[in-house]
């Protein structure tokens, strides 16, 4: 079959009318934010706020729960008194996952699917782009995964939550604590996409 008749995997993926429902659960490896450059593309507006995210390199080991509804980011990971951040998932602008291309600043991101990432041996990155509510800009966020899986399965969950609607909750409206006790989160990504 030719590329470009190739079907679309995630055509074929159905996500439940319900909103909280777990997508993908990963441990990853926490960056920050950092304010997107004012470009209508979504990897090149990605550049910069990675940049600056590398160039004070700082990450924390956090929990990135993907929910038919959106991302929770429970940071640090394993303390009690962790804070869990909520982005819904109508909010999302844009996602990708991508690698470093090269270690030198600045340094060049590309998508895991290209043959340059592919040759890369820097960690996979999973970035997003949520509005934020509070004041009128985005901010760019990033973590680093534990294989290049791990991050297209956050990317992959991320789309298909975007178009389903019937998913969504209200953007105040939160699911519950991702974690309910210390012994509940193992040390390895969980990927609940399931072919219907």
């Amino acid at each position: 079959m030719k590329k470009s008749q190739m079907a679309d995997p995630s055509a074929s993926i159905k996500l439940p009318p319900t909103a909280h429902v777990p997508i993908a659960r990963c441990r990853v490896q926490l960056l920050g934010r950092a304010a997107p450059s004012d470009t209508p593309d979504g990897l090149m507006a990605m550049q910069k706020p990675l940049n600056e995210l590398y160039e004070s390199y700082a990450p924390v080991e956090s929990v990135l729960t993907a929910y038919t509804s959106g991302l929770v980011v429970r940071t640090p990971a394993d303390d009690v008194n962790a804070d869990e951040l909520w982005f819904p998932i109508q909010d999302l602008m844009e996602c990708g996952a991508m690698r470093a291309v090269n270690r030198d600043l600045p340094m060049t991101f590309a998508p895991l699917s290209s043959a340059e990432a592919r040759a890369g041996r820097t960690p996979a990155l999973f970035a997003f782009v949520f509005k934020r509510r509070d004041i009128p800009v985005s901010d760019c966020w990033a973590v680093e995964c534990q294989s290049e899986r791990a991050a297209m399965a956050l990317m992959t969950a991320c789309m298909l939550a975007h178009k389903n609607p019937p998913g969504w909750a209200s953007a105040v409206d939160r699911p519950p604590s991702t974690i309910t006790n210390k012994a509940s989160l193992c040390r390895k990504s969980h990927f609940f996409i399931s072919s219907l």
